[in-house]
């Protein structure tokens, strides 16, 4: 059982660092504004949806660390 944990938190962490990467790459900070999405320039839309998906890590992050800690 911990070692799964184990390996659900390399992987969040490695998600969480990959998204970071990504997140101030030449992909998403681009001048772009095609293709937009609800009248939202690329860089906006996508900085938001990566936002989001941090959230959720965070979120599954801190359950996943809470269960290690109690066991």
């Amino acid at each position: 059982m911990k070692s799964r944990l184990k390996k659900r938190w390399y992987f969040i962490v490695g998600c969480v660092l990959f998204l970071t990467g990504l997140t101030f790459s030449p992909w998403v900070l681009s001048t772009d504004i095609e293709p937009q999405l609800f009248n939202m320039p690329f860089t906006l839309w996508s900085s938001i949806l990566l936002s989001i998906v941090m959230v959720i890590l965070t979120a599954w992050g801190g359950t996943v660390f809470k269960k290690m800690k109690s066991k």
